[in-house]
């Protein structure tokens, strides 16, 4: 039985698809961008049948209304996929066949997305509402200036009250670290990756080195690391104690800071997944969050 990797550049108005069979370009299409005709294309196969495009605006439309057509389908990150497939020439068409060819080699890294359409729309809610924050932040910095201009006093913003903090910390349930938060505080851009290469004059490999990770959720990283700062700047709390602690221990502030960040980060990722009554003793994990 064959197997046929398709490669697909997609556009509003059209999609260019390349077939890779066999070491080869074995066909090329250039349809327009609808299900039927897409659906057309893969019908006309027969064999397995592996179909990969590039996320954008249009791939969950794709995904959901061809994956069942084909025995896998994948979307890819643009980003992983920009050192290889930029060599040479660009356009459609070499496009497309270059996408079938990493796909063939195992060279795609794919993108999840949902067959529950509820979680689609989620997202889509999710989406429009960093839109609204985004204009009401706009707009809001535009009536500043408007005061400035005027000699106007802006207002400090106003922080929470004890009481009010409090009511919220009683909230807090206690957490549970797993194999899991790894990933989160990497894709919140406030864990750490290890990097090692080469060797030293002796030829014993070098040290790993430590770095914040560059692919991450920005609006993610912004809120917890502002939550951090607001935690270590109020008064008296377990953070701000916890912040002082490291820092008196010789931690450079940028690092205690990044800590902390990722202590709340457990604390309210263990109030979601686990529903306990927050317990201090289970917060203060130094030899794996520290590190």
């Amino acid at each position: 039985m064959a197997t046929y990797y398709i490669g697909a550049d997609v556009h509003s108005n059209n999609i260019e698809m390349a077939i890779f069979n066999r070491k080869k370009i074995v066909q090329r299409y250039t349809i327009p961008a609808s299900i039927s005709a897409a659906a057309q294309v893969l019908d006309s196969l027969n064999g397995k049948k592996y179909m990969a495009i590039e996320e954008g605006p249009m791939s969950g439309w794709l995904y959901r209304n061809l994956r069942q057509q084909v025995d896998r389908f994948v979307v890819a990150d643009p980003r992983r996929n920009k050192l290889i497939s930029s060599d040479g020439d660009h356009d459609d068409r070499i496009d497309s066949a270059k996408l079938s060819m990493l796909l063939a080699g195992g060279y795609l890294r794919e993108v999840y997305h949902s067959d529950n359409d509820q979680r689609v729309e989620l997202k889509h809610w999710v989406s429009l509402y960093h839109d609204r924050v985004r204009d009401a932040v706009r707009n809001i910095n535009k009536i500043r200036a408007r005061c400035r201009m005027h000699g106007v006093t802006i207002p400090r913003k106003v922080l929470r009250q004890p009481k009010h903090r409090a009511a919220w910390l009683s909230k807090l349930k206690n957490t549970a670290l797993s194999n899991q938060l790894f990933m989160l505080w990497k894709y919140c851009g406030i864990g750490l990756q290890r990097t090692a290469s080469g060797t030293d004059k002796k030829g014993k490999p070098k040290p790993a080195r430590l770095q914040l990770p560059w692919a991450a959720n920005r609006i993610l990283k912004n809120a917890i690391l502002g939550a951090a700062l607001t935690a270590i700047n109020q008064k008296q709390n377990f953070f701000k104690a916890d912040y002082e602690r490291m820092v008196l221990n010789g931690i450079i502030p940028g690092n205690a800071r990044h800590t902390v960040a990722r202590k709340m980060l457990t604390v309210m990722w263990g109030m979601w997944k686990r529903s306990c009554q927050f317990d201090l003793s289970e917060v203060s994990l130094p030899g794996l969050i520290e590190q």
